[in-house]
């Protein structure tokens, strides 16, 4: 685990290289963990796909940002009523 709070720590202060020849961001995560704790890292994505790497990354991310895009979501709401009251007023 603290491998990879170290990587989140390095990605968070900019201090992380991405190492764009890789296939997808897994890989470069994998490979980084793999050159700071060695042979444990290769384990990473054991018992799961890609497929499951990914739709679990945007899971975490959805659930990150609900709260924000449902407040953009009703702001644009409230400025198309908006507009749209105008435009029957004209």
């Amino acid at each position: 685990m603290a491998g990879l709070k170290s990587i989140e720590t390095d990605i968070e202060a900019g201090n992380f290289g991405f190492d764009e020849s890789l296939e997808d961001i897994h890989m470069v995560i994998e490979d980084a963990l793999i050159k700071r704790i060695g042979e444990p890292g290769r384990r990473l994505h054991t018992g799961r796909s890609r497929n499951d790497q990914v739709a679990t990354d945007l899971l975490i991310w959805v659930s990150g940002v609900k709260y924000e895009l449902n407040e953009q979501i009703l702001d644009l709401q409230r400025a198309l009523i908006g507009l749209a009251n105008r435009s029957h007023e004209i």
